[in-house]
């Protein structure tokens, strides 16, 4: 259920971020640890087991934990409020 809360949100701030400054890696790594989320919700257990299913979820977790970072990183160059 955290994800059906943590998606749109995210969506959200991710198109709000590039619009804002143009960066594509954001959001490309931010996409990229959302979809590994899901996935890890969806079919990470029934595929690869309990283990797989939180190595994937932690490693989508760095992805988006990553973009935070190159966004803050962004932010604080560009001065943004």
């Amino acid at each position: 259920w955290m994800l059906v809360f943590v998606l749109p949100t995210s969506f959200l701030a991710l198109t709000m971020g590039c619009n804002e400054h143009r960066k594509v890696r954001i959001v490309l790594f931010g996409a990229a640890g959302l979809t590994l989320l899901v996935f890890a919700a969806l079919l990470g257990h029934e595929l690869f087991g309990e283990m797989g299913e939180k190595f994937l979820t932690v490693l989508g977790a760095c992805m988006v934990a990553v973009a935070h970072w190159l966004n803050y990183k962004t932010c604080r160059h560009l001065h943004c409020s």
